[in-house]
């Protein structure tokens, strides 16, 4: 079953006839009668391709937060460090799975930038409208599969995160992220972060920002794009050890 769901989804990122094919056989599953039964079915095979975090720390986790881990290969050294201390079980999100989902939703020829809030463009409205509604019913069964606490990221401008995000938040999950950008505090750094947040428009839909240090906590905070009592500097926890 494994080998099927991951040539599934190679098929819908590859660029030949198949991959029209498969996303239209699955467009049409949404939109039939079975629709709930089979996003079910979608999120169980999902639910197999999620992996536990190999942590150092080998205590029993059993009564720990379980946290879901999303766009995981884009994270530093710091989810390690925290997944040591053994207070929480980590998930890593098959980045395969939130790209290829992505993918059925939206029109290929979009940047990233502009994939992520589109209030003023009417298509890409509907497709965000669409895609959430999915993810409403995709993710109920996922966090319940996996009995996940809280989902967090590594970026709040990556596309491919915001909307599992914004959508487990509204369903009463958590929704953190852990800004990995710690030292863009130089001019021009500065200036792609004020740049992020005037793309993706709107405000983080999350409930926690955290960032590494006070100079991006500001720049964010003067966009207008999280609001101060949810996000906060909370340093880098993989140097922690040299400073202790």
């Amino acid at each position: 079953m494994e080998i099927l769901v991951n040539r599934m989804l190679k098929t819908i990122h590859g660029g030949w006839w198949l991959n029209k094919i498969l996303k239209a056989f699955i467009r049409l599953c949404l939109r039939s009668f079975m629709r709930s039964v089979f996003i079910s079915m979608l999120a169980r095979m999902c639910s197999w391709q999620i992996k536990e975090m190999i942590s150092l720390d080998k205590s029993d986790r059993r009564d720990k937060p379980v946290l879901l881990v999303l766009s995981p290969n884009r994270f530093t050294r710091d989810l390690d460090v925290v997944s040591d201390t053994g207070h929480f079980n980590f998930l890593l999100a098959p980045l395969n799975w939130q790209t290829g989902l992505f993918s059925l939703f939206y029109p290929s020829d979009q940047t990233n930038h502009q994939l992520a809030h589109h209030r003023d463009e009417p298509k890409l409205k509907a497709c965000q409208e669409n895609y959430r509604a999915f993810l409403a019913v995709f993710l109920t069964k996922l966090i319940s599969f996996r009995k996940i606490d809280c989902i967090i990221g590594a970026n709040y401008w990556y596309h491919q995160d915001i909307h599992w995000g914004a959508v487990a938040e509204k369903l009463g999950t958590p929704y953190v992220v852990f800004f990995k950008e710690g030292f863009r505090i130089q001019k021009p750094d500065q200036q792609l972060v004020i740049k992020q947040c005037e793309r993706l428009g709107g405000k983080f839909e999350g409930r926690f920002l955290a960032t590494q240090n006070e100079v991006i906590r500001n720049l964010l905070l003067s966009c207008n794009y999280v609001d101060e009592d949810n996000c906060d500097s909370i340093g880098v926890p993989r140097m922690d050890n040299f400073v202790a």
